[in-house]
């Protein structure tokens, strides 16, 4: 007699269905057909200029900077433009801390979590490090949302409707991509690509704050993109055991004791 696999918790790996490889081929051929044509590329920049100024908007004011992104309609450029430093931004933000660690303090996991998170945050908070990752989460933020995307495109159920999911392959692709491109633009020196630039943001990182190249940080950004691309993979294949971590880590009883 077989034996039935044993899977403990009710426990399952999940695997890419039919609907899910094709909404990835869908999205991936509709954002190599965008940047295939320089009139589609420049109308679709615009979403990753929303979302690139929109992730140094979110990191200003996350560090006590009050910004608002301004684009440039005309050229396709845009720019945070930010205010001096709030003090009372940054007292919100530990006052935040302690109604989390409030409301948590009978889940250990969770105290302890926020606690490490409020260390970090204090660390990057006041020192340099805090316009480190303001620069570079411009690129960094289309990177979570071009991951953000592609797990949506794969997930077992849809939102609203299943034509979403090629749709949400489609910009995810589109958001990778195109850090796949400015970055791979980025580290290829001029005597191979006459195409290759300097990102701007990392230029601000590499002077004023680390002593690195930008295109190093440029070859950190390409590879990420790879690295993210897998890890959405095994975020869907191992969604089960998220979901169980994330349930004990917004449970507030505590969970030690099973209360």
């Amino acid at each position: 007699m077989n034996e039935k696999p044993k899977n403990k918790g009710n426990l399952h790996i999940q695997k890419i269905g039919k609907r899910g490889w094709i909404s990835l081929g869908v999205g991936l051929l509709g954002s190599i057909a965008v940047y295939s044509s320089n009139f589609l590329a420049f109308a679709f920049h615009y979403f990753t200029l929303l979302v690139h100024e929109a992730g140094h908007t979110i990191f200003d004011w996350i560090f006590g900077y009050p910004s608002i992104p301004y684009f440039d309609f005309v050229f396709g450029g845009g720019v945070t433009i930010s205010s001096q430093r709030s003090l009372e931004l940054i007292a919100i933000i530990y006052i935040i801390f302690g109604i989390f660690l409030f409301v948590y303090m009978n889940n250990i996991l969770t105290a302890g979590i926020i606690f490490t998170l409020m260390i970090v945050y204090s660390i990057f908070a006041f020192t340099f490090l805090h316009h480190v990752v303001d620069s570079f989460m411009g690129y960094g933020t289309e990177v979570i949302f071009g991951v953000f995307c592609l797990y949506m495109s794969i997930r077992k159920n849809a939102l609203i409707h299943i034509l979403e999911k090629p749709v949400f392959a489609f910009f995810g692709f589109l958001f990778l991509l195109h850090n796949l491109k400015v970055s791979y633009f980025s580290i290829t020196p001029y005597l191979f690509n006459p195409k290759a630039e300097t990102i701007k943001d990392f230029m601000n990182i590499s002077e004023e704050y680390l002593p690195i190249e930008p295109r190093t940080i440029s070859l950190v950004l390409f590879i990420s993109c790879f690295i993210c691309m897998i890890g959405v993979y095994f975020m869907h294949r191992y969604s089960d055991w998220i979901k169980r971590a994330l349930i004990k880590i917004i449970d507030r009883r505590n969970i030690s004791s099973g209360g």
